[in-house]
């Protein structure tokens, strides 16, 4: 019985599928009614300008990602630690831990033992810097000490083993 009621209904369905041709009529007659359309124009293409080749004529330079090395050991300029060495031995101070960056100059003051600079952190604490004492994470030693600005000298590794001498001023910001 169960058979029969599908094969009843699969029947119908298919039936119900063949339509008839008045369904393709309508898709015809539009199909030729935008045939008969007359044919739009389309514009040119632009002109291009004929591109001009670069020559890159840096090759015998060397690999711009490669540190420059003339010898074993030794930097472009020739010399193996050229800036000197830190005092490994010597206990850091607490300007030391923080990025020169960080540090911001705010005064200056001269004292019975000469002349100081102020120095405030990004923690808002201010320390009174002598010349010769160290600020900032690369061995930055006070050279000079001016009214609104003062003068150090930082040892920065320069990757072969050896330091690079790199003079920084802070000054004040008004």
């Amino acid at each position: 019985m169960l058979r029969l009621l599908i094969g009843g209904a699969m029947g119908v369905l298919l039936a119900a599928c063949g339509g008839g041709e008045h369904i393709d009529d309508d898709l015809n007659a539009y199909v030729e009614s935008v045939k008969a359309r007359p044919a739009g124009k389309i514009e040119p293409l632009p002109n291009l300008e004929a591109f001009e080749r670069f020559q890159y004529a840096a090759g015998n330079l060397g690999d711009p990602f490669k540190p420059s090395i003339t010898g074993k050991g030794m930097s472009a300029s020739g010399k193996k630690g050229a800036g000197g060495q830190p005092d490994m031995s010597r206990e850091r101070g607490r300007l030391e831990s923080f990025p020169l960056d960080s540090l911001r100059l705010v005064g200056s003051m001269m004292g019975p033992n000469g002349k100081f600079a102020l120095i405030r952190t990004n923690q808002n604490e201010v320390f009174r810097v002598g010349v010769g004492e160290y600020l900032g994470q690369n061995y930055g030693k006070v050279l000079r000490i001016a009214e609104k600005k003062v003068e150090l000298l930082e040892l920065i590794p320069d990757g072969l083993g050896g330091w690079e001498e790199h003079p920084t001023t802070l000054e004040v910001n008004e």
